[in-house]
């Protein structure tokens, strides 16, 4: 399975209006279904007078996938759906997306509020930055002075980033590794310390 997947580099927003109705869209990186929860709980209290507050969103790769849409009182099938089959044809993950309506007076009908949510949330991924993200494996590691070079070599090797480090009579290291490259990380560390250093996770 591939251990890279597109989303949003940051929050994204865009407003639509068609027949006196206006839908905002909102869209979030996040990392569980929670964080995506609460993220559309904030949209809702951000916007509690709104008609509505529709959404959907998808966590997570391949079989592993876990996705959501919610109607919040439009018609089943109008506003949920189509906002996460935008998610879907763009090939995003990670990503919760929010579109807040406030009804003008005139119906759209079931064929027009598949098409205003589903520009809105098309327009609110475009007003924002694709960006690819890697799943990574953080790798904590406890090594000597004498060993730190073959440690430091490891990880450009990989490419790897250091996210903490602690100095004392001896040195902590995390380090962030792509999931892809995570064994052949370990394998390099303990053959270049002569099996003397073993990264955890």
């Amino acid at each position: 399975m591939t251990d890279s997947y597109l989303t949003l580099h940051q929050p994204a927003e865009a407003i639509y209006k068609v027949q006196g109705s206006k839908f905002i869209g909102q869209a979030f990186q996040v990392h569980s279904p929670e964080e995506a929860t609460d993220r559309v709980s904030a949209v809702k209290q951000e916007y509690y007078d709104a008609t509505h507050n529709c959404s959907a969103y998808q966590v997570g790769l391949g079989d592993e996938a876990l996705f959501h849409y919610d109607d919040d009182g439009e018609p089943s099938g109008t506003a949920g759906q189509p906002i996460y089959q935008v998610i879907q044809g763009k090939e995003l993950t990670n990503l919760v997306l929010v579109v807040t309506r406030y009804f003008g007076g005139t119906k759209l009908g079931t064929g027009g509020l598949i098409r205003a949510y589903g520009e809105t949330a098309r327009r609110t991924i475009e007003s924002g930055r694709i960006i690819r993200q890697h799943l990574t494996t953080i790798f904590t590691i406890h090594t000597t002075y004498d060993d730190i070079s073959e440690v430091m070599r490891s990880v450009d090797a990989v490419g790897a980033i250091i996210i903490d480090q602690e100095y004392g009579e001896e040195i902590d290291l995390k380090v962030s590794v792509r999931q892809a490259r995570a064994e052949k990380f370990r394998q390099t560390v303990k053959n270049l310390t002569g099996g003397r250093v073993n990264p955890g996770v």
